[in-house]
């Protein structure tokens, strides 16, 4: 299966949790699916998840907050954009951040 040059161990890490997540709220789960997965309006499109259960569609990416500038930004707004086409889709973006040393989240709070 493709991947994206935007998805880092540690996004591709955090797309495996969020997927079994997904698993157990009942939807049937891709990963980093590929255009022959894609409904028309999201081929040519990296998309980290895409979830389905019934006539729901759920799309999600984990990015690192550097991925969300440079040129993720260009396709996060594309990926919302082209949601919007979509009956009954949800988008979810889940920004992670790498440990900093001794083991923090860079914004962890605890």
């Amino acid at each position: 299966m493709e991947t994206s040059t935007f998805h880092t161990d540690l996004e591709k890490q955090r797309l495996e949790k969020l997927a079994r997540e997904y698993q157990g709220r009942g939807y049937s789960v891709i990963i980093l699916p590929t255009d022959d997965f894609l409904p028309d309006p999201l081929k040519g499109l990296v998309v980290g998840i895409l979830a389905t259960k019934g006539d729901a569609l759920l799309l999600a990416d984990a990015r690192i907050r550097e991925h969300l500038t440079l040129d993720g930004a260009a396709d996060l707004m594309a990926i919302s954009e082209r949601i919007k086409q979509l009956p009954n889709a949800l988008w979810e973006l889940v920004v992670v951040n790498p440990k900093r040393e001794g083991g923090r989240d860079e914004n962890s709070s605890r």
